[in-house]
């Protein structure tokens, strides 16, 4: 008797986890072509007429932490990638003789005006597949190019002058838009 009751209780339990379990972000790793999700980029980053996305991966024992680091990892590489970006536009600035590019000031401004990117992009796909003892965990993280510009544009508040002379440079415009 006690071991009907205790494979009932078990029977119980599992139910239990599984119509609790986020079942929208976990797929089980079966017989398909690619362990990636069809929406994720394996280059990492990508920009279109709107928005700026980065991708990333993780793996974790539970399905939600692994998703969790993966949505970490993006929002750092979607940071990172608008950093490059910016650096880009500042050297062709310095190149094209802007006196302002080179000033500690102007650098200091620009590197602290992308640093809200990380915690103000959204996470607009996140899921976590089961492997062998193991959660892979993929998410995408995107930005809203209009949404970047008054990150960015807030981070120059007070300082005219070097939001001018960035938002003029026609690197500028090639890079963020």
């Amino acid at each position: 008797m006690s071991r009907l009751k205790s494979g009932l209780l078990y029977t119980t339990l599992v139910f239990i986890a599984v119509s609790c379990s986020p079942t929208d972000k976990i797929s089980t790793a079966g017989s398909s072509e690619s362990v990636f999700p069809a929406w994720y980029n394996s280059s990492g980053f990508t920009s279109d007429s709107l928005y700026f996305s980065t991708y990333a991966t993780a793996i974790s024992s539970d399905s939600l932490r692994a998703v969790s680091r993966a949505e970490n990892q993006a929002r750092v590489n979607l940071e990172s990638r608008i950093a490059e970006k910016l650096e880009i536009v500042r050297n062709q600035l310095e190149e094209k003789g802007s006196e302002y590019a080179r000033q500690a000031d102007f650098i200091l401004t620009l590197r602290n005006a992308y640093a809200p990117v990380e915690t103000k992009a959204r996470v607009t796909e996140g899921v976590a597949t089961k492997n062998e003892n193991h959660y892979r965990g993929f998410a995408k993280v995107s930005v809203e190019k209009n949404d970047l510009r008054n990150i960015i544009e807030a981070g120059f508040a007070g300082k005219a002058t070097f939001w001018a002379e960035l938002t003029g440079s026609t690197a500028f415009t090639k890079e963020l838009k």
